[in-house]
């Protein structure tokens, strides 16, 4: 071995190759570049040692995976150039120019993502999309997408407004609500009370001898034992105003409507008036009620979303409503919180896929596997708080609950949003609450999008119903579609639904069958022309004539 080989050596020996792993295969384009910047810090020009190096840096699954993608010929065969260029074909085709700019268009600020994470997502979808002029596109969908209406009004203020700019814009902006944060929270000597005015005559005590002397004052929840950088609210919804960053009890738009500010005052011969919110006078058992709403961020005008699903039978005369069994007919527990919990709790929203989100996403695939998960919110444990709250009044005792409960009714939006976390960066992958489609066009990236997610899934500590699983498969039902290779259409119960679906006899009876019609509108032909009169029959003024 020569000296120049001898170095080569002792350096690789210092320096790792990167890794690659086909559970990413997005990410195989930053690991060929980051491999040719290790090739030339090592000074590695030799093909036959890129080409061990590059085999050696894979992992065992993606090294199965390249003696797939280059049959017939065998790995010792191939050159380095081959090899890379076979991968390169495999994990990074070339993407649909129509759904990269769908998906750049489509996309707006999500609630509670940071303007940072939005700009830095904006600059990946646009790299794909070979837009002429992409600075200017990227800062459209900045301003556009933005959820701050006050620095959305203030870019759209700017006359000759460029990508940096805004991005400079938007990083004072950023600075200047810490400032204000950073200040209001050095404020705690003001507490709000809803149109009540002290007109006694005290005379103030200097700072740090009052009665609220040494508390804090949270500005998100206007809570004294925590400041605003520790508060739970940080990316709650406020009430009256709409905005994200506060709760209602502490917006300063409904304070500024409702009430005088009360001075600290001396600590003798003061008394001390409190009025709730609605004007009732509290008690110990509202305090306790408060503290516990507090816990499940609540709000007195929450109502139920997600009502089971019910059918109303007529036995011996007499009018009953039940819930529509499971499929398959299992048991599933369902605790009934409509008058405890529910209630008192505010909505926990997050977005469901649309059909048009998913369907983009499944343009040209043609496997599929479905799978769907075991008493899917009964893998998810609560805390010890939300447990004690959760209680369940049985004819056997109460129970305490140590898992999420079906019948609460945030726990849709809180599982449907840890599945999307736990699988997001994972392409060809669909989940709606414990379903998942995984799709691949070609066999091979269909399976290993699929032992990625099993990975991932065995990982989380998550069990699968078996018995349910789909593998492989030419078409596949999701979303009350049937989807193929062929493209998307109405699945054939429905179908049959629809076809023997009784003629209405009233206007109540018509908008359900038009509800049911209305899901499959998208292959109606001449859909304005065929249900157009049917629309205008549930009208006040229109008589009923069929």
């Amino acid at each position: 071995m020569s000296d120049a080989q001898g170095r080569t050596m002792g350096q690789i020996a210092t320096l790792q190759p990167p890794h690659f792993s086909c559970a990413h295969l997005s990410a195989w384009a930053v690991f060929e570049e980051r491999l040719h910047f290790f090739f030339t810090a090592q000074g590695i020009a030799d093909d036959q040692q890129k080409w061990a190096l590059l085999l050696t840096a894979v992992s065992e699954q993606t090294f199965d995976l390249l003696r797939i993608l280059v049959q017939p010929k065998a790995l010792e065969d191939c050159k380095y150039a081959e090899l890379v260029g076979s991968s390169r074909t495999h994990f990074c085709p070339p993407p649909n120019e129509i759904v990269q700019r769908f998906r750049f268009h489509s996309r707006v600020q999500r609630e509670g993502e940071t303007i940072s994470d939005f700009v830095t997502d904006l600059r990946r979808l646009s790299a794909k999309c070979n837009f002429l002029e992409l600075d200017n596109m990227t800062r459209d969908r900045l301003v556009c997408g933005l959820r701050d209406e006050a620095l959305q009004c203030r870019l759209f203020a700017q006359k000759q407004l460029d990508l940096a700019m805004a991005l400079s814009l938007v990083e004072a902006y950023k600075a200047a609500l810490k400032d204000v944060e950073c200040i209001r929270t050095r404020q705690p000597d003001e507490i709000s009370i809803g149109r009540m005015q002290i007109t006694r005559s005290l005379k103030p005590q200097p700072p740090g001898n009052g009665v609220f002397a040494g508390h804090l004052n949270c500005s998100r929840c206007a809570d004294t034992r925590h400041d605003s950088r520790q508060c739970p609210f940080k990316n709650a919804r406020c009430a009256y105003c709409r905005r994200i960053g506060h709760i209602q009890r502490a917006c300063h738009q409904r304070q500024s409507k409702h009430g005088q500010q009360l001075q600290q005052q001396s600590r003798r011969n003061v008394r001390a008036y409190v009025l709730s919110d609605d004007g009732e006078v509290p008690n110990a058992e509202t305090a306790r009620s408060e503290h516990v709403a507090r816990l499940f961020n609540t709000h007195e005008e929450s109502t139920p979303t997600t009502p089971p699903t019910m059918i109303t039978l007529l036995v011996n005369g007499t009018r009953l409503s039940m819930e529509i069994d499971s499929e398959g007919g299992s048991v599933r527990v369902c605790v009934d919180y409509r008058a405890t919990v529910n209630p008192a709790i505010s909505n926990n929203v997050y977005p469901l896929p649309t059909l048009d989100e998913a369907f983009a996403a499944l343009a040209g695939d043609k496997c599929f596997t479905r799978l769907d998960l075991r008493n899917a919110y009964l893998q998810m444990p609560v805390d010890e708080a939300s447990s004690n709250i959760l209680t369940v009044n049985t004819p056997l005792g109460l129970y305490r609950v140590n898992r999420l409960p079906l019948g609460l009714k945030s726990a849709p939006a809180v599982f449907q949003r840890v599945m999307v976390s736990l699988l997001k960066d994972i392409e060809g992958v669909q989940v709606l609450f414990d379903d998942i489609l995984i799709s691949g066009s070609s066999q091979a990236e269909h399976w290993t999008r699929v032992y990625a997610v099993l990975q991932r899934l065995k990982e989380a500590g998550l069990r699968l119903k078996s018995e349910k699983f789909i593998f492989e498969a030419n078409q596949v039902v999701f979303l009350g579609h049937k989807i193929s290779p062929e493209g998307i259409s109405p699945t054939e119960d429905k179908v049959q639904a629809i076809r023997k679906a009784a003629a209405p006899h009233n206007k109540a009876e018509l908008q359900a069958f038009l509800g049911l019609v209305n899901f499959y509108n998208r292959f109606v032909p001449y859909r304005a022309d065929v249900l157009g009169p049917l629309y205008q029959l549930p009208k006040d003024n229109a008589s009923w004539k069929w």
